[in-house]
């Protein structure tokens, strides 16, 4: 064994005039003759680490040598980051190429999730065809799942043929074809090619097509999970022939579908089992169809839910549970004579019709001796009336475990005021159990059954594809922990000072590359393909965790509260970036339902834990009542620079409230030099103070919400805000005229309010007159809402770019609209000269809206791109176009609301189906029915699409997604959408 070299010394320090980090006071420079030779010069990438003192250290080494934000995501192998990526909706799976350069070229290669609906939901089959076409020529990788309408199938048999035949879709695991509303034709076999996929696919949804008997054998999928066919005609021999055919099958979905009267659930793995028993119609081959009568649960151990989704007015089911211990959730108890639920020892059967509930009076003198284990009541459609509120009682005063009670009604009704009145008449104080809470929330949608669309409601599916890879991710996990297990010992050798000098260490890509491979960790956070010195940038880097605090602070302080505080879970490099970021504090965010003192502790304790300076401050108006908080919070200088100040108030009718309106805390003029956006809501503004404080000279968007103001203060503040781009006025009083002269603003939102007797606040003023002077950007002039019988005068001089405005009409001409050139009472014209070539879109509000009205308003703006009547019934009247002929000439969309199919409303809608050229998307909004299959098949052939004088026009048949009748500008950041007619619900 040889003796081991001995230690060289460290050469002396160079000769310089300045000492250096590591050279005291006394050391003397050594001449260079005497100077030994010096050692080899660095690698290029290490001379530039060290000139460069100003780049940040690489990824997961901090100032101080601690990891820190470290990227495991980017660190997985292309596998599982693929797997990660089809998982993705289609479009979050495209974007994931922006993260860095690492993420780039995984998504070509990675199991490929298309789902036509999630790219392009209203693009034509033309169009859609194009870009699913574009799509698997620019993917490299397998298609793991596949997502089309049916109508595909239809129209491009070969072309889809042509898709699912490719090498491609060899290992396909979710086919789904959904269903199409607006489209009914004779339904077809399902193309042959799917039959290939059997032992592969996982999910299954097969839509608006027949099965044939001879078919049925060849459907046998082993691996199949989710199964749903919905509009699919097929015989009761196969149906049960496929479900047996599944021998993994874990949820049915079973919807529109016919040609069968019963379903028997005989199965070992299935869980979940939805159906539906629809009406029977023809689709043109002329048989005889059957509907779903009876469900037989014979053998089923694992079910844990059995859910009937909707039916049919009539049509009852007759459900028989044999056998299924687990049963956790069933619905729906049917209220139809016919309808029977069996469970042996149990038999329920539906009530018979105009049967009325007397529960109270067989009840009522052992109300208080009932003991119920309920943890949580639903209550639907609840207004408060009698016999409501002595249903609840009931739960209220006997169920003692329980825990939660929601009502849910129309959200007009759901008001402060209403929600107040609820805990005396229900009696909370009685209730039987003490951790109860209760939440009054408006109902959202017209959807009184089991809110399942499709078969991908269960989520357990994707918990089973990452379990299926645990294997892959525990390897990784392996080597992640030999990675930093590697870099440790590195850092542990470097700070050993006793260690003599080792030679001139390689270059980064070449130390990665022989590190890979003598024990396969992945390359550092920064390096690429392992290819160094080719002169290409380093790939990998999480860019944005590498952006300083102040950049990060600044996307923290844009995202929602609850967002914004989530940011701290993403790796340590975000931990402490919260705590000085510029904070978002709203407080309807954090808890909306929160009452007044505990909102109040809740964001004491937010202002005390975060340090940094606060951007946005949102509070409800009523706690400007507790003034010694509220000027506690505004008076700390961490509200210095606050760019957005909001006093929100609660939807629904105001003329309930009761307290007394004050003025603003005074703090609140102090950021007028910084102010962006204010909201200002139920409070008084002397003229004092709005004359002489309430300057804002950055101000862009305001809001005067339930406000007594003059109209001299008024006219002040408007004029105090040079840079004015949105003014939104709601509920306010004390003023007759609102003049508008800003050469910034963009939009304005004017609402005129009932005044009166019935307004708390007794002042006799109400908006009577709206002039815009001069307003050289103004786009929109929006009407609101308005108090019956009340009118407003609008007077345009000069708004040149003026495109949406509001014609109202609901009190038979209180309205009037003066453009100078055309004047308009209600909805009638009463002066023409030149037709408005500036108004692109246009909302009518008319109870009675009749077809020759319409016309000879379209005809004063010929520029009209969208048309959308409000709060009317569609009247057809005699229609005749001559001079007219222009009106249409750029109607692109037009909305039809409250649609229920009446003959003058299909008048109405066909006159310009048939001579709007350029239409490109006709709309019908309406009730339930306008979601059912049925419903809409007949109107296809009632409004004759076929004649429409547009060949790319489009029809959308959607329910009303709320009652709110009115423009849905709720507060305002809503001025700023691109069509403020449309809701956001």
């Amino acid at each position: 064994m040889q003796p081991a070299d001995p230690p060289i010394p460290p050469p002396p320090p160079m000769p310089s005039r300045k000492r250096g980090r590591g050279q005291t006071k006394g050391d003397e420079p050594v001449p260079d003759e005497a100077a030994p030779p010096r050692k080899p010069s660095l690698p290029q990438a290490s001379r530039s680490r060290r000139a460069r003192s100003h780049v940040p250290p690489p990824l997961g080494v901090g100032g101080d040598g601690r990891e820190e934000g470290v990227d495991f995501v980017s660190h997985l192998p292309d596998a599982v980051l693929g797997i990660i990526i089809s998982l993705l909706p289609s479009k979050d799976g495209g974007k994931t190429r922006t993260l860095s350069k690492r993420w780039r070229p995984v998504w070509l290669t990675a199991p490929l999730n298309l789902d036509a609906g999630d790219l392009a939901p209203r693009a034509d089959g033309a169009a859609l065809a194009v870009l699913l076409t574009k799509i698997l020529l620019a993917h490299a990788g397998p298609v793991r799942r596949f997502c089309i309408p049916v109508q595909q199938i239809h129209e491009r048999p070969a072309m889809v043929e042509g898709w699912l035949t490719s090498p491609r879709f060899n290992n396909l695991e979710e086919l789904e074809f959904t269903e199409d509303l607006c489209y009914m034709r004779q339904l077809l076999p399902l193309p042959p090619s799917i039959f290939r996929f059997s032992n592969t696919l996982r999910v299954a949804a097969f839509s608006q097509c027949r099965v044939p008997d001879c078919t049925d054998l060849m459907l046998q999928f082993p691996h199949l999970k989710l199964l749903s066919l919905r509009q699919v005609k097929i015989s009761e021999t196969s149906l049960h022939s496929i479900i047996a055919g599944c021998p993994a099958l874990e949820g049915l979905l079973l919807r529109n579908s016919y040609g069968f009267r019963c379903l028997r659930i005989n199965s070992p793995t299935i869980r979940s089992v939805a159906f539906h028993s629809p009406y029977c119609w023809s689709h043109g081959d002329g048989e005889v169809c059957y509907h779903l009568e009876d469900v037989i649960v014979e053998f089923a151990p694992c079910l844990e839910k059995l859910l009937h989704i909707e039916r049919s007015v009539g049509l009852g089911v007759r459900v028989s549970v044999v056998v299924a211990p687990k049963l956790e959730t069933l619905g729906v108890l049917d209220d139809v004579k016919d309808a029977v639920l069996d469970f042996g020892t149990v038999v329920f059967k539906g009530f018979k019709c105009g049967e009325t509930n007397y529960w109270h009076r067989k009840y009522r003198k052992t109300i208080k001796s009932h003991n119920i284990s309920l943890k949580t009541v639903v209550l639907d459609d609840y207004r408060g009336t009698n016999r409501q509120v002595q249903f609840a009682t009931f739960f209220i005063q006997n169920a003692s475990n329980l825990e939660n009670m929601i009502f849910m009604g129309r959200p007009n009704k759901y008001n402060a005021y209403f929600i107040a009145q609820q805990p005396k008449l229900l009696e909370f104080e009685k209730r039987a159990s003490e951790t109860a809470h209760f939440h009054f929330r408006p109902k959202l949608c017209y959807n009184d059954w089991v809110h399942i669309k499709d078969v991908r409601a269960r989520q357990e599916y994707f918990v089973d594809v990452l379990v299926s890879n645990l294997r892959v991710l525990m390897d990784v996990v392996t080597e992640l922990k030999s990675y930093i297990d590697h870099r440790g010992r590195a850092a542990s050798k470097s700070k050993d000072e006793a260690a003599p000098p080792r030679e001139p260490p390689l270059p980064l890509a070449s130390r990665s590359r022989r590190a890979r491979s003598r024990s396969h960790v992945p390359p550092p956070l920064g390096a690429g393909d392992g290819r160094g010195g080719d002169g290409e940038e380093d790939v990998g880097f999480d860019l944005i965790s590498r952006l300083p605090d102040a950049v990060l602070g600044d996307i923290i302080s844009r995202l929602p509260t609850k967002e914004g505080g989530k940011t701290r879970a993403l790796s340590k490099r975000w931990r402490p970036v919260w705590r000085t970021a510029p904070l978002n504090l709203d407080a309807g965010d954090l808890a909306p339902d929160a009452n007044g003192a505990a909102l109040a502790v809740l964001v004491t304790q937010i202002l005390l834990a975060h340090a940094g300076p606060v951007r946005r401050f949102c509070i409800p108006a009523q706690q400007i009542h507790e003034r010694a908080l509220v000027e506690g919070w505004l008076g700390s200088r961490r509200f210095k620079n606050l760019e957005e100040l909001e006093f929100t108030v609660p939807e629904g009718p105001f003329y309930g409230r009761s307290f007394l309106l004050l003025p603003p805390p005074p703090s609140t003029f102090r950021f007028s030099a910084t102010l962006r956006v204010a909201a200002i809501s139920q409070c008084s503004l002397p003229d004092c103070t709005a004359t002489l404080a309430l300057r804002f000279p950055q101000l862009r968007l305001l809001s005067l919400q339930e406000v007594v103001i003059s109209e001299h203060s008024l006219h002040s503040i408007i004029a105090g805000c040079p840079a004015l781009e949105g003014f939104l006025l709601k509920r306010s009083f004390g003023f007759r005229c609102l003049r508008i002269n800003s050469p910034t603003i963009r939009s304005v939102a004017f609402h005129s309010p009932c005044c009166g007797d019935h307004c708390v606040w007794k002042v006799g003023y109400h908006l009577e007159e709206v002039i815009i002077v001069d307003a050289p950007c103004l786009e929109r002039l929006i009407h609101i809402e308005r108090a019956m019988g009340l009118g407003v005068n609008v007077t345009v001089i000069a708004a040149p770019k003026l495109e949406a405005c509001v014609l109202d009409d609901l009190d038979d001409g209180y309205y009037r609209l003066d453009f100078g050139k055309v004047v308009f009472k209600g909805l009638a014209v009463i002066n023409y000269t030149t037709p408005v070539s500036s108004i692109k879109i246009l909302a009518l509000i008319r109870d009675n809206l009749r077809l020759d009205r319409v016309i000879e308003l379209m005809r004063c703006f010929q520029c009209l791109e969208k048309l959308h009547p409000i709060m009317g019934q569609l009247i057809a009247g005699a229609a005749n176009i001559g001079e007219n002929s222009k009106a249409f000439t750029c109607l692109k969309t037009l909305v039809l609301d409250n649609y229920r199919g009446l003959k003058s409303q299909i008048n109405f809608a066909t006159f310009f189906i048939r001579n709007a050229t350029k239409l490109e998307n006709m709309i019908f909004t309406g009730g339930r029915s306008n979601g059912n299959a049925y419903f809409i098949a007949r109107q296809h052939k009632l409004l004759e699409f076929e004649k429409r004088a547009s060949k790319t026009a489009h029809f959308h048949f959607t329910p009303k997604k709320c009652y709110y009748d009115w423009v849905h500008i709720k507060d305002v950041h809503d001025l700023s959408v691109a069509d403020p007619f449309e809701c956001t619900c």
